[in-house]
């Protein structure tokens, strides 16, 4: 299949994505990209509505997102995203946005798995997608994703925060940039990274309680942030961010 093998998208940013300075919220900027995947996944007919009919649906297992710029209220952002290849069950998708004149101020890349619905568990890429057509281009970011482990040490922060009902998403979980927002709100000089690396371990549903611990590491340029059930200490995701 070679329709749409890159596509493009165009977001304004909105009064309510913002902070006090005017800046783009990092999660908001991760809600474009996921936006833009599940739009040009739908074209391509693997969407995540295609793939319930047939008891499946797609995680985000790992994002990797490299910012130069954060964008301000009332920017026009132009996503641009592909299909990066497949590894066993792992897919792999890249990502370059730019502002309207066409300066590039962000870069991620990501992993996706499917999973089966019913017992939550990853299932081979299906080779409909193998046989799908990709780009050639290089991989947008060629620095090898951290090894992230939960820290020996005891946290500098902690925070508890309630699973809403708005937190929940098509897939039925906490959607994934809400972890980034539990993580980063612990330390205010991590907000707006410039580089920020995520792992998502498992998923967490209405009214549970997620716990999110700091660790900000030796060098001060970059802190971990490892989220949990609050009740069963399950380990959520890990996320590494640095200024």
């Amino acid at each position: 299949m070679r329709k749409h093998p890159i596509w493009h998208e165009t977001f304004r940013v909105r009064s309510y994505e913002v902070g006090p300075d005017g800046r783009l919220f990092l999660r908001h900027l991760c809600n474009y990209l996921q936006e833009a995947a599940a739009n040009h996944a739908s074209v391509l007919g693997f969407s995540i509505r295609d793939l319930e009919k047939e008891q499946f649906t797609w995680v985000l297992l790992r994002l990797q997102v490299h910012i130069s710029h954060y964008p301000t209220w009332q920017d026009v952002l132009h996503v641009e995203t592909w299909p990066a290849g497949v590894e066993r069950r792992f897919a792999y998708r890249d990502f370059i946005v730019f502002r309207e004149d066409g300066t590039e101020i962000a870069r991620a890349s990501s992993t996706w798995l499917m999973i089966q619905l019913a017992t939550r568990r990853p299932v081979p890429v299906p080779e409909e997608i193998i046989r799908l057509h990709i780009p050639d281009r290089p991989r947008v970011l060629d620095t090898p994703f951290p090894r992230l482990r939960l820290p020996e040490q005891s946290p500098d922060n902690e925070q508890t925060f309630p699973v809403m009902f708005s937190d929940i998403d098509l897939n039925r979980h906490v959607n994934n940039t809400r972890y980034l927002d539990w993580a980063l709100e612990l330390e205010p000089a991590f907000r707006y990274p410039s580089k920020l690396y995520a792992e998502f371990r498992a998923e967490a549903s209405e009214k549970q309680v997620i716990r999110s611990r700091s660790y900000p590491l030796e060098e001060k340029q970059r802190a971990l942030f490892a989220l949990h059930h609050a009740d069963q200490e399950r380990l959520l995701a890990l996320v590494l961010a640095q200024k």
